[in-house]
């Protein structure tokens, strides 16, 4: 009788890591790879669990991994393979291609997905030696949901010394959950230094963590956006329909309590991110507890309620101090007040923010795919952009749209974000206009002016600054440059007015465009005076400045963007009501408009900045 072969009694677990694009993959071997082959880490988790590493990635991407020095160290472990998400890559909305990423490792496994911890864990985190044993022991004892989360520090300050702790020999960074506290705690970032609520000086208006300095060695803190580090479904969940931080808790553990990780001697992930990262959410002084309640009742789902309320984190580099339990209960108390006067959470599945985001980036996809390639969210580059050489089919719906909202930049007056494209439309005509221009178009992934300029040279703003902006395909000089930019990191600006200006001729115009997609709520004086500031003492150019903005047209675009989201949700169902709520918000933005155009001029203060503009000619 021949014999069975034995069945492992091991966890099967299943770790899902999202990375795409070379520079990325090489960033995750530099500091997240060796933190990871720490002995306390992948050795100890597959040591004691039935584990398979499954790579979130591009089909190609293999031989950038294979490169990469220890990567063969972490394929030894378990068995490796790439689960190919070409086709869901759009880098401007990152978060919707991570859920949607996330979620097909997870739907990889078909009805077994019962039977597998799945480890969810960034590409971009570093983890104290001894995290993921405690993870394993936890999964071994069959908790379902295990929930976590970091700490972030400043990338300038903490990358370097690091590094000079990998072991050269076995490539190996292997450091004590409260030493690498201690480095975090003496380098952190501002956008946590603004979520401290016992500190007057600056706060976030996107408040997601609160935090309670005990002493200088010891935090506390009330999270209400957890990482979901480990889940094993309950149920087949068989389509994505949220964040994976919104959506994959409470959709697929719906009646299991979870686990938190709250001690940082037992689990502690550091994240790094560069000083100026969302410093446009930052601003000086303390929110009054109206504000922080106005901002967390916008997106907070009854999960991320109960989680805050339930599950305390406490992150230590020396033993606790005494009255670390008086802060806790403070700590509770606060976040009870707040929560108690919220409105009623938002849903976690079609959460607005996610209905949103899944539209723009279902739109930019069907971009690529009309190109026959998704190159230009692959990191590929220098291509000619012809957005309108390939010509598609409209359907009535599209038609209708068209015609009733116009088409960017050439949207009628009574299109909320007229005010946006007034000016600048008669500016890229006349560029389109003239013979034998030669013009190059950067932006950052949407593309929202590439029908206006039809087929131009093309660059992305992150490949114009790196070493790949050296590409044979482009010409060599340019009269005009087009930048659009849909992000807010003003420092970018400067470095790409400057590397624009060796591509260009003597005689150029550059246009730069930026435009808020992501309800940043900056006003002119705190968005528009920053970038001048950074770039104004060295560039050499005759400037021309104009802006739009207000709260009644951030209104009125939200409004806009309700009525197509209940198109989106319900379908015919909700036309009687989409199309009142569509043309009374088109009337009122006529008037709006029109007024508008008449009053504003660059030296008035707005609020809520929709966009602005800087013509410089040289």
């Amino acid at each position: 009788m021949a014999k069975q072969p034995a069945v492992s009694t091991q966890p099967r677990v299943r770790f899902l890591l999202p990375v795409w694009g070379e520079r990325y993959i090489e960033r995750f071997a530099e500091l997240c790879l060796p933190s990871l082959l720490a002995p306390g880490n992948l050795p100890a988790l597959t040591e004691i669990c039935n584990c398979e590493f499954v790579l979130l990635t591009t089909a190609d991407a293999m031989p950038i991994f294979e490169q990469q020095k220890n990567f063969d160290r972490f394929q030894s472990l378990a068995p490796t393979r790439i689960l190919p998400i070409d086709d869901l890559i759009v880098n401007e909305y990152s978060g919707v291609t991570l859920s949607h990423a996330y979620f097909r490792g997870v739907a990889d496994a078909g009805e077994d997905m019962v039977d597998i911890h799945f480890l969810f864990l960034n590409s971009d985190i570093i983890l104290s030696d001894g995290s993921l044993a405690s993870v394993a022991q936890r999964i071994v004892a069959g908790e379902r949901c295990i929930l976590a989360n970091s700490i972030r520090a400043i990338s300038e300050a903490l990358e370097a010394p690091l590094k000079a702790m990998i072991d050269d020999d076995k490539r190996t960074l292997a450091v004590s959950s409260r030493d690498l506290v201690s480095m975090a705690l003496q380098s952190l970032h501002p956008t946590l230094v603004a979520k401290l609520v016992n500190d007057d000086f600056c706060h976030s208006i996107h408040v997601n963590q609160l935090y309670w300095r005990v002493d200088s060695n010891t935090l506390v803190s009330r999270h209400f956006l957890y990482f979901m580090l480990s889940i094993r479904p309950e149920k087949v969940v068989v389509s994505n329909r949220g964040f994976c931080d919104y959506f994959f808790v409470p959709e697929m553990c719906p009646t299991t309590p979870s686990t938190v990780l709250g001690d940082s001697d037992e689990f502690f992930a550091l994240e790094i991110q560069y000083r100026d990262s969302e410093a446009d959410f930052l601003r000086l002084g303390r929110p009054t507890d109206q504000e922080v309640v106005d901002s967390l009742a916008k997106w907070t789902t009854e999960t991320h309620r109960r989680d805050a309320r339930d599950h305390v984190l406490i992150f230590h580099s020396q033993d606790l101090p005494p009255d670390t339990e008086r802060f806790v209960a403070d700590s509770r108390t606060f976040v009870g007040g707040l929560i108690g006067k919220m409105p009623p959470p938002q849903p976690h599945i079609d959460h607005p923010y996610w209905t949103g985001s899944q539209a723009l980036w279902e739109a930019c996809r069907q971009k690529a795919a009309r190109r026959g390639s998704n190159e230009d969210s692959v990191e590929k580059h220098g291509s000619r952009s012809e957005q309108n050489s390939e010509p598609h089919q409209e359907t009535m719906r599209q038609r209708v749209g068209r015609h009733v909202l116009g088409r960017v930049p050439e949207l009628p007056r009574w299109h909320p974000d007229w005010l946006d494209y007034r000016l600048l439309a008669p500016v890229l005509a006349g560029i389109r206009r003239t013979p034998g221009e030669t013009v190059i178009y950067v932006d950052d992934g949407l593309g929202l002016l590439a029908s206006a300029l039809g087929t131009v040279d093309h660059i992305s703003i992150d490949d114009l600054l790196s070493d790949r902006g050296e590409d044979e395909t482009l010409s060599a000089r340019y009269r005009a440059a087009v930048v659009e930019m849909t992000r807010f990191p003003p420092l970018r600006i400067v470095a790409v007015v400057e590397a624009l200006s060796t591509r260009m001729d003597e005689e150029r115009e550059i246009i730069l465009f930026w435009k808020d997609m992501a309800d940043t709520e900056l006003d002119t004086s705190t968005g528009v005076m920053s970038v001048v500031g950074d770039f104004w003492p060295g560039i050499d150019y005759d400037l021309e400045f104009w802006f739009a903005g207000g709260r009644t047209k951030r209104s009125l675009k939200h409004d806009l963007v309700t009525a197509r989201g209940l198109f989106l949700k319900y379908g015919k169902v909700a036309l009687p009501l989409v199309g009142m709520l569509t043309l009374w918000t088109l009337f009122r933005a006529w008037g709006f408009n029109r007024q508008a155009a008449i009053r504003q001029d660059s030296r008035t203060t707005v609020e809520s900045l929709s966009s602005f503009t800087f013509h410089l000619k040289g």
